[in-house]
């Protein structure tokens, strides 16, 4: 985008933010796109949907004061209903995080510390015995 010279940089810092805001909407469907199309994790509309309704269905359970009339408004909808309980019993994806440790070593500074102080604690304990 050309613009004239006279123009104040305050302008073309304005011009420039409306092209972003205009052009926002189509970057974001091409970023998505792109995610979608090389499989990038929890990037498919139906996971998404489902995830999203199962946090939504956990938001009102948690709060009996809008789950009491939500369960009326599902009562009449069966088939949504079983929907939305399946849904919720179903296994929540989770990502597996390698948990082991081999010894204290892999601990922080501060659960190493707790660690000697069980040790001796345990040691102490079983000397006394």
């Amino acid at each position: 985008m050309r613009l004239r010279p006279t123009l104040s940089a305050p302008l073309t810092a304005s011009i420039k933010a409306h092209f972003a805001r205009v052009t926002a909407p189509a970057r974001w469907f091409v970023r998505g796109s792109l995610a979608w199309l090389v499989f990038k994790p929890g990037s498919r509309p139906r996971r998404l949907t489902h995830r999203w309704s199962v946090a939504t269905a956990r938001y009102f359970l948690a709060r009996p004061r809008i789950a009491v009339p939500m369960k009326r408004v599902l009562q009449r909808f069966p088939a949504l209903e079983r929907r939305f309980r399946v849904m919720l019993l179903s296994p929540v994806e989770t990502t597996y995080y390698d948990t082991s440790i081999d010894g204290p070593a892999d601990l922080s500074l501060t659960a190493r510390g707790v660690y000697a102080e069980l040790k001796a604690a345990i040691a102490k304990r079983n000397a006394s015995r």
